[in-house]
């Protein structure tokens, strides 16, 4: 006889909703059960990389931790902890099944697995621009390591009104990331993926980041020795009408803004030149995608 405790997929997302980030992992408990203090140290993780599953046990004969999924591996700790990755992008459940005579009990866990980089400039590192939120963000990134604030005046032509949007930069110094969330709606707006090394001022100390380290569609990735170059990118997207080239006062940073690098996203490639038009051979330094 089998006595199934499932754990519902709407209670999981519930879960993932008010998770805030690994220190905050979900406990899974309940009265008159073989398994009890059911501990995920996270719920999303990236493909090749370990989520940590335990939980207490009593009233058993023996435990099994499968799942339906081959792509899903689990790994033997000790009797009540276990480390789970995949091969692949996935999602999927977990199970813990207590066996006592003829009876089984059942309990499941839900896990994400994501893969490093982008492939259609709009999600990167699991984080979809204009869709994903800071919750997202704490669940598969964690806190940032940096924060800065940033904000916006528009005024109304009309009447003279002056709006101002505030948002705060998440910088994610060991990732190459930098997103910018906008308080209130707490969405991510944009994301700044930098080629080369950077930092942040915070309370005066400058904190040191790191190029982005993973596949950004076809362009390749930072880490050859040219990183990727501005030749790759007008290949990739085309030549530039001349609105749409930019140049600092210093004639240092060069901006190429492509409206439409997907049906949704904006793309925006810095390099450094004295010569707008001068890109060839150029390496690309970080680029903006909104």
């Amino acid at each position: 006889m089998k006595k199934l405790n499932y754990l519902l997929k709407t209670f999981l997302l519930l879960t993932l909703i008010v998770s805030c980030s690994e220190d905050d992992a979900p406990v899974i408990d309940g009265p008159n059960r073989n398994i009890s203090n059911i501990v995920l140290n996270k719920q999303n993780s990236f493909v090749g990389e370990d989520i940590a599953l335990t939980f207490d046990a009593s009233n058993y004969e023996s435990i099994t931790v499968t799942s339906d999924d081959s792509n899903i591996s689990i790994t033997l700790i000790s009797e009540t902890s276990y480390t789970i990755t995949s091969t692949k992008a996935l999602a999927g459940y977990v199970d813990i099944a207590t066996t006592i005579g003829e009876e089984t009990e059942i309990d499941q866990v839900y896990v994400t697995f994501t893969e490093h980089g982008t492939t259609d400039y709009q999600t990167i590192e699991g984080i979809t621009i204009g869709e994903s939120n800071i919750n997202n963000l704490k669940l598969l990134l964690g806190e940032a390591e940096a924060k800065t604030d940033y904000s916006v005046s528009n005024t109304n032509e009309e009447t003279g009104d002056v709006t101002i949007t505030t948002y705060e930069i998440w910088h994610y110094l060991s990732r190459g990331l930098s997103f910018l969330i906008r308080e209130g709606i707490q969405d991510v707006v944009s994301v700044r993926i930098l080629g080369t090394s950077w930092g942040i001022e915070v309370d005066g100390e400058i904190k040191p980041g790191v190029p982005y380290p993973y596949e950004i569609g076809n362009l390749g990735n930072f880490s050859n020795a040219d990183g990727i170059l501005m030749d790759d990118v007008i290949a990739e997207f085309g030549a530039l009408a001349d609105e749409n080239k930019s140049i600092s006062e210093e004639s240092v940073n060069v901006r190429y803004n492509y409206p439409l690098i997907t049906e949704t996203i904006n793309g925006d490639f810095y390099f450094t030149s004295d010569d707008i038009d001068d890109y060839q051979g150029k390496a690309l330094k970080y680029m903006v995608l909104d």
